[in-house]
């Protein structure tokens, strides 16, 4: 009875060993995440099998592939986005995610980081050269200490900002419309202003939908009743964006089959 338990153990190991994800240690480096690099190995896999061109997968076979929850998944994608490893675009309807790999920043990173792995990684991996939070700068009249918060806050403001004028155009729309049905709403500053259009930009950069597909949806969710009453910011219209974009296509459809014209 053992020896049969030994047998079917076995044959379970095998089948298990049948579908290995081939994973490369310098992707996790070079991304400075675990699971960035496996889902990077997963993603040149699957680019080489289709003669290096784009290919598309859903989130749920890349989870079921991967082992990965839904929110491993998603953080890693951002993760590739941000460094520009990857492109991910939302094409057709319903719409899919296909994948474009760009393989000279993958090449350009990994010579990088054997030069200096503190360029990718961020940090040093040696904690006796951990700098203290509070740094020293030496000028010529005196040392002057910055503290975390003021280091923080040069950052900020030393930060790219990442958004075009489409996302401006696109973001001022939403606003505009939004002041029109509610005017005594608060007027935005500038930083604020700001920060909607890279969060607008971030629909494209990161979520992958082209303009012409965004600025469509921002039109329906600002005509019609239910979610002109909702969408009163780019943050919301970015965590609607799906939701919106299904019903848009839904108003698409029902327009054409009824041939409603707008006049």
């Amino acid at each position: 009875m053992e020896q049969k338990i030994n047998i079917k153990l076995t044959e379970l190991f095998n089948a298990l060993n049948e579908k290995i994800i081939a994973y490369n240690s310098i992707y996790s480096k070079i991304t400075g995440s675990i699971t960035a690099g496996v889902l990077l190995s997963q993603i040149l896999y699957w680019y080489k099998k289709m003669n290096n061109k784009e290919f598309y997968k859903t989130d749920a076979n890349f989870c079921e592939e991967l082992g990965m929850g839904l929110y491993e998944l998603k953080g890693a994608k951002k993760k590739l986005v941000e460094l520009e490893i990857i492109t991910i675009t939302r094409k057709g309807v319903p719409a899919k995610s296909y994948y474009e790999v760009n393989i000279n920043r993958i090449i350009t990173l990994i010579t990088s980081y054997g030069k200096n792995p503190q360029l990718v990684m961020g940090k040093t991996h040696n904690k006796s050269e951990e700098k203290p939070t509070t740094i020293t700068e030496n000028t010529t009249e005196n040392n002057t200490k910055i503290t975390y918060k003021e280091k923080e806050n040069i950052k900020e403001k030393e930060k790219p900002i990442r958004y075009n004028l489409k996302d401006k155009e696109l973001a001022d729309y939403i606003f505009t419309e939004t002041k029109k049905r509610y005017p005594f709403t608060k007027d935005k500053t500038e930083k604020q202003m700001e920060k909607e259009y890279e969060e607008m930009n971030r629909i494209h950069r990161l979520d992958g939908f082209e303009y012409d597909v965004i600025k469509a949806v921002a039109v329906f969710s600002q005509e019609d009743y239910f979610w002109q009453q909702n969408i009163r910011s780019v943050s919301k219209f970015r965590i609607k964006f799906e939701e919106l974009l299904i019903k848009a296509q839904a108003e698409i459809k029902r327009r054409e089959k009824y041939k409603i014209i707008e006049i």
